[in-house]
Protein backbone atom coordinates (compact mmCIF):
# COMPACT_ATOMS: atom_id res chain seq x y z
CA UNK A 1 0.00 0.00 0.00
CA UNK A 2 1.23 3.35 -1.54
CA UNK A 3 1.69 6.32 1.48
CA UNK A 4 -1.50 8.47 0.42
CA UNK A 5 -0.82 12.02 -0.36
CA UNK A 6 -3.38 14.46 1.15
CA UNK A 7 -4.88 17.74 -0.40
CA UNK A 8 -6.26 20.51 1.01
CA UNK A 9 -7.46 21.98 -2.47
CA UNK A 10 -9.98 24.97 -1.95
CA UNK A 11 -12.38 26.06 -4.96
CA UNK A 12 -11.91 29.84 -5.94
CA UNK A 13 -16.05 30.14 -5.61
CA UNK A 14 -15.39 29.57 -1.72
CA UNK A 15 -15.18 33.28 -0.78
CA UNK A 16 -16.50 34.47 2.57
CA UNK A 17 -19.92 34.88 1.50
CA UNK A 18 -19.52 31.31 0.66
CA UNK A 19 -18.25 30.22 4.49
CA UNK A 20 -20.51 32.07 6.00
CA UNK A 21 -23.79 30.79 4.55
CA UNK A 22 -22.18 27.29 4.91
CA UNK A 23 -22.31 28.01 8.62
CA UNK A 24 -25.89 28.78 7.93
CA UNK A 25 -26.54 26.01 6.12
CA UNK A 26 -24.55 23.72 9.10
CA UNK A 27 -27.04 25.19 11.35
CA UNK A 28 -30.48 24.82 9.71
CA UNK A 29 -28.89 20.78 9.17
CA UNK A 30 -28.60 20.82 12.97
CA UNK A 31 -32.01 21.60 13.25
CA UNK A 32 -33.12 19.40 10.89
CA UNK A 33 -32.05 16.16 12.72
CA UNK A 34 -29.10 16.04 10.21
CA UNK A 35 -30.63 15.29 7.48
CA UNK A 36 -29.03 13.93 4.20
CA UNK A 37 -27.48 15.10 1.13
CA UNK A 38 -30.55 15.13 -1.56
CA UNK A 39 -28.08 13.04 -3.92
CA UNK A 40 -25.95 10.38 -3.49
CA UNK A 41 -22.13 10.25 -4.38
CA UNK A 42 -20.84 9.57 -7.75
CA UNK A 43 -19.60 6.22 -7.59
CA UNK A 44 -16.25 7.10 -9.80
CA UNK A 45 -15.30 10.40 -9.90
CA UNK A 46 -14.07 12.04 -12.91
CA UNK A 47 -10.79 12.65 -11.68
CA UNK A 48 -10.11 9.16 -10.68
CA UNK A 49 -7.62 7.04 -12.83
CA UNK A 50 -6.67 3.45 -12.16
CA UNK A 51 -3.59 1.73 -14.72
CA UNK A 52 -1.51 -1.18 -14.36
CA UNK A 53 2.20 -1.13 -13.35
CA UNK A 54 5.08 -3.38 -13.31
CA UNK A 55 5.17 -3.35 -9.54
CA UNK A 56 4.96 -1.06 -6.41
CA UNK A 57 8.89 0.55 -7.12
CA UNK A 58 8.96 4.67 -7.07
CA UNK A 59 10.13 4.37 -10.83
CA UNK A 60 7.48 2.45 -11.98
CA UNK A 61 4.58 4.60 -9.42
CA UNK A 62 6.00 7.70 -11.07
CA UNK A 63 5.38 6.55 -14.58
CA UNK A 64 2.08 5.43 -13.72
CA UNK A 65 1.40 9.07 -12.64
CA UNK A 66 2.32 10.56 -15.91
CA UNK A 67 0.51 8.28 -17.52
CA UNK A 68 -2.25 8.93 -15.34
CA UNK A 69 -2.72 12.80 -15.93
CA UNK A 70 -1.50 12.07 -19.81
CA UNK A 71 -5.37 10.09 -20.06
CA UNK A 72 -6.75 12.16 -17.71
CA UNK A 73 -5.94 15.82 -19.77
CA UNK A 74 -7.72 13.97 -22.92
CA UNK A 75 -10.77 12.98 -20.55
CA UNK A 76 -11.16 16.34 -19.46
CA UNK A 77 -10.52 17.86 -22.92
CA UNK A 78 -12.33 15.61 -24.89
CA UNK A 79 -9.08 14.91 -27.69
CA UNK A 80 -5.51 13.25 -27.45
CA UNK A 81 -2.51 15.04 -27.37
CA UNK A 82 0.62 14.88 -29.94
CA UNK A 83 3.11 12.03 -29.05
CA UNK A 84 5.92 14.35 -27.18
CA UNK A 85 4.00 17.48 -27.64
CA UNK A 86 4.95 20.64 -24.89
CA UNK A 87 1.72 19.71 -22.86
CA UNK A 88 2.48 16.35 -22.23
CA UNK A 89 5.84 16.97 -21.59
CA UNK A 90 4.70 19.42 -18.83
CA UNK A 91 2.18 17.42 -17.50
CA UNK A 92 4.17 14.50 -16.85
CA UNK A 93 6.95 16.34 -15.18
CA UNK A 94 4.29 17.86 -12.92
CA UNK A 95 2.21 14.63 -12.62
CA UNK A 96 3.37 13.95 -8.73
CA UNK A 97 1.89 17.17 -7.62
CA UNK A 98 -1.13 16.83 -9.32
CA UNK A 99 -1.92 13.47 -7.52
CA UNK A 100 -3.93 14.18 -4.24
CA UNK A 101 -3.74 10.22 -3.19
CA UNK A 102 -2.83 6.82 -4.52
CA UNK A 103 -3.24 3.19 -3.32
CA UNK A 104 -2.46 -0.17 -5.41
CA UNK A 105 -4.63 -3.29 -5.60
CA UNK A 106 -4.08 -6.07 -7.61
CA UNK A 107 -6.45 -7.91 -9.84
CA UNK A 108 -6.37 -9.58 -13.37
CA UNK A 109 -3.86 -12.10 -14.63
CA UNK A 110 0.04 -10.77 -15.18
CA UNK A 111 1.77 -12.57 -17.63
CA UNK A 112 3.89 -14.02 -15.02
CA UNK A 113 2.39 -14.27 -11.43
CA UNK A 114 -1.06 -14.84 -12.64
CA UNK A 115 -1.77 -11.28 -11.08
CA UNK A 116 -1.11 -7.77 -12.40
CA UNK A 117 -0.32 -4.54 -9.80
CA UNK A 118 -3.00 -2.08 -10.07
CA UNK A 119 -2.19 1.56 -9.15
CA UNK A 120 -5.23 4.07 -8.29
CA UNK A 121 -4.64 7.50 -8.66
CA UNK A 122 -6.90 10.54 -7.50
CA UNK A 123 -6.11 13.60 -9.04
CA UNK A 124 -6.57 17.23 -7.76
CA UNK A 125 -9.08 19.19 -9.51
CA UNK A 126 -8.01 22.37 -8.79
CA UNK A 127 -4.37 21.63 -9.89
CA UNK A 128 -5.86 19.99 -13.29
CA UNK A 129 -7.92 22.46 -14.06
CA UNK A 130 -5.02 25.30 -13.47
CA UNK A 131 -2.53 23.32 -15.68
CA UNK A 132 -5.34 23.27 -19.01
CA UNK A 133 -6.05 26.96 -18.02
CA UNK A 134 -2.68 28.09 -18.28
CA UNK A 135 -2.40 26.48 -21.27
CA UNK A 136 -5.61 27.81 -22.62
CA UNK A 137 -6.69 24.28 -23.24
CA UNK A 138 -10.86 23.80 -23.41
CA UNK A 139 -11.85 21.49 -20.43
CA UNK A 140 -15.00 19.97 -19.51
CA UNK A 141 -15.67 18.35 -16.18
CA UNK A 142 -18.79 16.94 -13.84
CA UNK A 143 -22.46 16.56 -14.89
CA UNK A 144 -21.78 14.89 -18.26
CA UNK A 145 -24.78 13.03 -19.63
CA UNK A 146 -25.33 9.67 -19.83
CA UNK A 147 -25.18 8.01 -23.42
CA UNK A 148 -27.55 5.21 -24.57
CA UNK A 149 -25.92 2.86 -26.48
CA UNK A 150 -27.93 0.54 -29.05
CA UNK A 151 -25.54 -1.69 -30.73
CA UNK A 152 -25.70 -5.13 -32.51
CA UNK A 153 -22.79 -7.77 -33.55
CA UNK A 154 -22.38 -9.76 -36.29
CA UNK A 155 -21.07 -13.08 -35.55
CA UNK A 156 -20.97 -16.12 -37.93
CA UNK A 157 -23.27 -14.85 -39.69
CA UNK A 158 -26.01 -14.01 -37.09
CA UNK A 159 -27.05 -10.84 -35.54
CA UNK A 160 -27.83 -10.68 -32.18
CA UNK A 161 -27.98 -7.27 -29.52
CA UNK A 162 -24.90 -6.69 -27.19
CA UNK A 163 -25.33 -4.89 -23.89
CA UNK A 164 -24.87 -5.33 -20.16
CA UNK A 165 -27.61 -8.26 -20.04
CA UNK A 166 -25.86 -10.24 -22.99
CA UNK A 167 -21.91 -9.84 -21.70
CA UNK A 168 -19.16 -9.37 -24.15
CA UNK A 169 -15.71 -9.00 -24.56
CA UNK A 170 -16.44 -5.92 -26.71
CA UNK A 171 -19.11 -4.75 -23.97
CA UNK A 172 -16.53 -5.10 -21.54
CA UNK A 173 -14.14 -2.88 -24.05
CA UNK A 174 -15.99 -0.41 -25.07
CA UNK A 175 -17.21 0.51 -21.05
CA UNK A 176 -13.84 0.48 -20.34
CA UNK A 177 -13.18 2.87 -23.43
CA UNK A 178 -16.47 5.01 -21.95
CA UNK A 179 -14.54 5.22 -18.83
CA UNK A 180 -11.02 6.23 -20.27
CA UNK A 181 -12.84 9.26 -22.06
CA UNK A 182 -14.98 9.99 -19.26
CA UNK A 183 -18.29 9.10 -20.51
CA UNK A 184 -21.32 7.44 -19.12
CA UNK A 185 -22.74 4.74 -21.55
CA UNK A 186 -25.59 2.88 -20.05
CA UNK A 187 -27.48 0.23 -21.98
CA UNK A 188 -30.87 -0.54 -22.29
CA UNK A 189 -33.18 -2.98 -20.38
CA UNK A 190 -33.63 -5.18 -24.13
CA UNK A 191 -37.29 -5.96 -22.07
CA UNK A 192 -40.25 -6.65 -23.81
CA UNK A 193 -41.22 -2.90 -24.52
CA UNK A 194 -37.59 -2.54 -25.67
CA UNK A 195 -38.50 -5.45 -27.50
CA UNK A 196 -41.65 -4.78 -29.41
CA UNK A 197 -40.35 -0.86 -30.52
CA UNK A 198 -36.93 -1.76 -31.76
CA UNK A 199 -35.65 -4.82 -33.83
CA UNK A 200 -31.95 -6.29 -34.76
CA UNK A 201 -32.65 -5.01 -38.46
CA UNK A 202 -33.17 -1.17 -36.99
CA UNK A 203 -29.87 -0.78 -35.02
CA UNK A 204 -28.11 -3.00 -38.01
CA UNK A 205 -29.73 -0.11 -40.95
CA UNK A 206 -28.74 2.64 -38.55
CA UNK A 207 -32.41 3.69 -38.48
CA UNK A 208 -32.70 6.39 -35.80
CA UNK A 209 -36.02 7.20 -35.86
CA UNK A 210 -37.52 3.92 -33.93
CA UNK A 211 -34.16 4.13 -31.94
CA UNK A 212 -35.49 7.68 -30.82
CA UNK A 213 -38.42 6.76 -29.63
CA UNK A 214 -37.20 3.83 -28.26
CA UNK A 215 -35.15 5.86 -26.18
CA UNK A 216 -37.25 8.49 -24.85
CA UNK A 217 -38.55 5.81 -21.96
CA UNK A 218 -34.84 6.35 -20.37
CA UNK A 219 -34.84 10.29 -20.73
CA UNK A 220 -31.44 9.98 -22.93
CA UNK A 221 -31.08 12.96 -25.34
CA UNK A 222 -27.82 11.23 -26.59
CA UNK A 223 -28.32 7.99 -28.62
CA UNK A 224 -25.47 5.88 -29.94
CA UNK A 225 -26.33 3.58 -32.32
CA UNK A 226 -23.57 0.93 -33.44
CA UNK A 227 -23.09 -2.05 -35.88
CA UNK A 228 -20.10 -4.17 -35.38
CA UNK A 229 -18.57 -6.94 -37.17
CA UNK A 230 -15.41 -9.00 -37.57
CA UNK A 231 -13.57 -9.28 -40.71
CA UNK A 232 -12.20 -12.54 -41.72
CA UNK A 233 -8.31 -11.42 -41.40
CA UNK A 234 -9.60 -10.80 -37.92
CA UNK A 235 -9.94 -7.09 -37.92
CA UNK A 236 -13.51 -5.05 -37.10
CA UNK A 237 -15.34 -2.92 -38.96
CA UNK A 238 -17.94 -0.69 -37.04
CA UNK A 239 -20.44 1.84 -38.18
CA UNK A 240 -22.29 3.89 -35.88
CA UNK A 241 -24.82 6.77 -36.30
CA UNK A 242 -24.76 9.25 -32.90
CA UNK A 243 -27.76 11.50 -31.56
CA UNK A 244 -26.31 14.75 -29.88
CA UNK A 245 -28.73 18.03 -29.18
CA UNK A 246 -31.06 17.17 -32.04
CA UNK A 247 -28.48 16.47 -34.63
CA UNK A 248 -27.55 12.84 -36.40
CA UNK A 249 -23.59 12.36 -36.99
CA UNK A 250 -22.25 9.23 -39.26
CA UNK A 251 -19.30 7.65 -38.10
CA UNK A 252 -17.40 4.65 -40.08
CA UNK A 253 -14.33 2.62 -39.14
CA UNK A 254 -13.20 -0.19 -41.48
CA UNK A 255 -10.38 -2.64 -40.76
CA UNK A 256 -9.40 -1.75 -37.03
CA UNK A 257 -8.28 -3.46 -34.25
CA UNK A 258 -10.25 -4.89 -31.71
CA UNK A 259 -8.82 -2.27 -29.29
CA UNK A 260 -8.61 0.60 -31.70
CA UNK A 261 -12.49 0.19 -32.56
CA UNK A 262 -13.26 1.10 -28.74
CA UNK A 263 -11.17 3.70 -27.68
CA UNK A 264 -11.79 5.26 -31.68
CA UNK A 265 -15.32 5.40 -31.40
CA UNK A 266 -15.60 6.91 -27.59
CA UNK A 267 -13.00 9.38 -28.75
CA UNK A 268 -15.40 10.63 -31.34
CA UNK A 269 -18.51 10.46 -28.96
CA UNK A 270 -16.31 12.49 -26.22
CA UNK A 271 -15.10 14.98 -28.77
CA UNK A 272 -18.38 15.52 -30.00
CA UNK A 273 -19.58 16.42 -26.67
CA UNK A 274 -16.48 17.90 -25.80
CA UNK A 275 -17.26 20.84 -28.36
CA UNK A 276 -20.14 21.85 -26.78
CA UNK A 277 -19.75 21.41 -23.51
CA UNK A 278 -16.00 22.64 -22.99
CA UNK A 279 -15.37 25.77 -21.91
CA UNK A 280 -12.39 27.88 -23.35
CA UNK A 281 -10.42 29.72 -20.80
CA UNK A 282 -9.27 31.77 -23.87
CA UNK A 283 -12.71 32.69 -25.07
CA UNK A 284 -14.64 33.72 -22.04
CA UNK A 285 -17.79 35.33 -22.65
CA UNK A 286 -18.87 38.60 -20.07
CA UNK A 287 -22.38 39.18 -19.26
CA UNK A 288 -21.70 41.12 -16.22
CA UNK A 289 -23.13 39.88 -12.65
CA UNK A 290 -24.70 36.03 -13.35
CA UNK A 291 -27.49 34.93 -10.94
CA UNK A 292 -29.39 31.92 -10.76
CA UNK A 293 -32.76 31.71 -9.08
CA UNK A 294 -34.01 28.41 -7.36
CA UNK A 295 -37.03 27.92 -6.34
CA UNK A 296 -38.21 24.75 -4.37
CA UNK A 297 -35.49 24.37 -1.49
CA UNK A 298 -37.11 23.53 1.35
CA UNK A 299 -34.39 21.62 3.31
CA UNK A 300 -31.01 22.13 4.35
CA UNK A 301 -30.05 18.95 2.45
CA UNK A 302 -31.75 20.54 -0.43
CA UNK A 303 -29.89 23.81 -0.31
CA UNK A 304 -26.32 21.89 0.64
CA UNK A 305 -26.97 19.57 -2.84
CA UNK A 306 -28.28 22.62 -4.95
CA UNK A 307 -24.98 24.83 -4.11
CA UNK A 308 -23.09 21.46 -5.03
CA UNK A 309 -24.42 21.49 -7.86
CA UNK A 310 -23.80 24.50 -9.45
CA UNK A 311 -20.02 24.34 -8.21
CA UNK A 312 -19.36 21.10 -10.25
CA UNK A 313 -20.50 22.89 -13.67
CA UNK A 314 -17.34 23.36 -15.58
CA UNK A 315 -18.61 27.17 -16.74
CA UNK A 316 -18.55 28.23 -13.36
CA UNK A 317 -15.25 30.40 -12.47
CA UNK A 318 -16.16 31.18 -8.98
CA UNK A 319 -19.38 31.29 -6.80
CA UNK A 320 -19.40 35.04 -5.67
CA UNK A 321 -22.20 34.55 -3.34
CA UNK A 322 -25.64 33.69 -2.40
CA UNK A 323 -28.43 34.25 -0.41
CA UNK A 324 -30.96 32.13 1.02
CA UNK A 325 -35.28 33.95 1.10
CA UNK A 326 -37.55 31.36 2.49
CA UNK A 327 -37.81 28.57 -0.37
CA UNK A 328 -35.62 30.14 -2.46
CA UNK A 329 -31.95 30.28 -3.35
CA UNK A 330 -30.22 32.89 -5.15
CA UNK A 331 -26.39 32.50 -5.84
CA UNK A 332 -24.14 35.25 -7.75
CA UNK A 333 -21.21 33.63 -9.98
CA UNK A 334 -18.60 33.92 -12.10
CA UNK A 335 -18.76 32.17 -15.66
CA UNK A 336 -16.04 31.07 -17.64
CA UNK A 337 -18.04 29.49 -20.04
CA UNK A 338 -20.93 30.47 -21.90
CA UNK A 339 -24.58 31.32 -20.13
CA UNK A 340 -26.00 28.00 -22.20
CA UNK A 341 -23.74 25.68 -21.15
CA UNK A 342 -24.74 27.05 -17.59
CA UNK A 343 -27.93 26.22 -18.23
CA UNK A 344 -27.32 23.53 -20.03
CA UNK A 345 -25.29 21.28 -17.74
CA UNK A 346 -27.68 22.68 -14.99
CA UNK A 347 -30.91 20.70 -16.38
CA UNK A 348 -28.91 17.50 -16.32
CA UNK A 349 -29.57 16.67 -13.02
CA UNK A 350 -32.74 15.41 -12.43
CA UNK A 351 -33.57 17.93 -9.60
CA UNK A 352 -33.86 20.40 -11.56
CA UNK A 353 -36.50 22.17 -13.78
CA UNK A 354 -36.11 25.04 -16.10
CA UNK A 355 -38.24 28.59 -15.45
CA UNK A 356 -36.48 30.19 -17.62
CA UNK A 357 -33.28 30.18 -19.67
CA UNK A 358 -31.20 32.19 -21.99
CA UNK A 359 -33.29 33.75 -24.87
CA UNK A 360 -30.23 33.79 -27.01
CA UNK A 361 -27.04 35.89 -26.64
CA UNK A 362 -28.10 39.23 -27.65
CA UNK A 363 -30.12 41.06 -25.24
CA UNK A 364 -30.63 38.06 -23.07
CA UNK A 365 -29.10 40.18 -19.92
CA UNK A 366 -31.20 43.24 -20.54
CA UNK A 367 -34.32 40.64 -20.53
CA UNK A 368 -33.32 38.96 -17.53
CA UNK A 369 -32.88 42.06 -15.05
CA UNK A 370 -36.49 43.73 -16.29
CA UNK A 371 -37.65 39.98 -15.28
CA UNK A 372 -35.70 40.72 -11.96
CA UNK A 373 -36.69 43.76 -11.19
CA UNK A 374 -40.84 42.90 -11.53
CA UNK A 375 -39.65 40.26 -8.97
CA UNK A 376 -38.97 43.21 -6.69
CA UNK A 377 -36.08 41.64 -5.05
CA UNK A 378 -35.05 43.68 -1.61
CA UNK A 379 -32.22 44.49 0.00
CA UNK A 380 -28.54 44.67 -1.35
CA UNK A 381 -28.73 42.47 -3.90
CA UNK A 382 -32.08 44.69 -4.98
CA UNK A 383 -30.23 47.60 -5.14
CA UNK A 384 -27.05 45.38 -6.98
CA UNK A 385 -29.54 44.69 -9.78
CA UNK A 386 -30.24 48.28 -10.49
CA UNK A 387 -26.66 49.45 -10.29
CA UNK A 388 -25.41 46.92 -12.94
CA UNK A 389 -26.50 44.31 -15.66
CA UNK A 390 -27.47 41.27 -14.43
CA UNK A 391 -28.57 38.12 -16.06
CA UNK A 392 -31.08 35.71 -14.18
CA UNK A 393 -31.35 32.24 -14.95
CA UNK A 394 -34.40 31.12 -13.32
CA UNK A 395 -34.90 27.04 -11.99
CA UNK A 396 -37.00 25.39 -9.81
CA UNK A 397 -35.64 22.22 -7.43
CA UNK A 398 -37.32 18.78 -7.68
CA UNK A 399 -36.72 16.73 -4.74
Amino acid sequence: MGDPATSHDVHPGFTRAWVMGFMVLACLAVMAGGARAAEPAAKNSLYDVALPVENQSAAARHDGFRQGVELLIKRLTGRPQPEGSEVLKAAGASAGDMVARYFYSESGEGRLSGKRTVLHMRFKKTAIRRFLRQRGLPFWGEGRPPVLLWMVQEEEGRRHFVGDRQPTLLASRLEQAATDWGLDVTWPLFDFQDQEAVHVSDIWGLFVDPVRQASARYGHDEVLVLRVRQTDAGLWDGHARFVFRGKVLNWSLSHVAFGALTQQLMQKVAGTMASYYAVDPTKGESYGSVRLRIDGVRSAASYAAALRLVEKVTAVRKIDAFEVQGGTLLIKLSLEGTLSQLDAAMVLSPHVLRVASPAGQEGAAEKAEKAEKAESVKGAEGAEAGAEKVTLLHYRWRP
